[in-house]
């Protein structure tokens, strides 16, 4: 959209919520019902995107749906006054995957073909209330030529000890946690309407295994060049809440 405001463009954009995951090391707890300051963290990623203008909301869920749908309906404050729209996950999969509940989505109209996407996860937890905004400008500022762009931080600390051994089996090094420069993806992914055709294609709702987004349809088009780079700083502005001792970090970081 050449010339386009701020305003028309998040008028263009969805926001697709993946509120399916499982906390299967936290036990079996629904994931974006985890609660931060006694909020849900669903609630998080809708007031932080409300908070920058977005009012189209897509929520993509499988594992616990019906406790989303409820808080949703009766307790959330952000999902009133929006575009709400619910996707669930086909209970005859032997196996779902990301790749499988977006490309139903996109079947079943839940996701607009002719709007992008903004894909997120509330279990990735942001620092800044501003991410969003930044997000779609980076986005948007790479231009024309891209279906995709990823958002990432410029590394990530490595929760593991790094060692450096010599011939012998002498410990030459050790560093605890080290920060680890790579690239490393956020969770939030912004799809053009083109990328809609690639889900459609590569993505396989009768295979009995998981199709993930990342792994079919990012890598490939990543192959062909047509993904796009937005990396957010510092690079703890992120951090992903997969464990419960992630789960406490985030809450502590928050609490402050």
């Amino acid at each position: 959209m050449a010339g386009a405001s701020y305003e028309q463009e998040v008028s263009n954009t969805q926001v697709t919520i993946m509120a399916g995951g499982q906390a299967k090391r936290m036990n079996n707890e629904i994931k974006s019902l985890l609660l931060i300051n006694g909020v849900p963290l669903i609630e998080r990623t809708l007031r932080q995107y409300y908070e920058c203008g977005f009012r189209t909301f897509n929520i993509l869920a499988g594992f616990g749906h019906e406790k989303i749908e409820d808080y949703l309906k009766n307790d959330s404050k952000y999902a009133k006054g929006v575009g709400l729209r619910t996707s669930i996950d086909d209970p005859s999969w032997v196996a779902a995957g990301k790749g499988k509940a977006l490309k139903l989505a996109i079947e079943n109209g839940v996701i607009d073909r002719k709007k992008r996407s903004i894909i997120v996860h509330p279990d990735d937890v942001f620092f800044s209330d501003s991410v969003p905004e930044q997000v779609l400008k980076g986005h948007l500022e790479k231009g024309s030529g891209y279906k995709a762009t990823i958002v990432t931080t410029s590394g990530t600390e490595y929760p593991y000890g790094e060692i450096v051994v010599d011939s012998k089996g002498t410990v030459e090094k050790f560093i605890a946690k080290p920060f680890v420069k790579k690239f490393t993806h956020t969770g939030i992914s912004v799809v053009e309407p083109e990328a809609y055709g690639e889900i459609d294609r590569l993505i396989d709702l009768n295979s009995n295994t998981a199709q993930e987004f990342e792994k079919v349809v990012l890598e490939k088009l990543a192959s062909e060049r047509k993904v796009a780079n937005f990396t957010i700083e510092p690079y703890d502005v992120w951090m992903s809440v997969n464990t419960l001792k992630e789960y406490e970090t985030a809450k502590a970081r928050l609490e402050k």
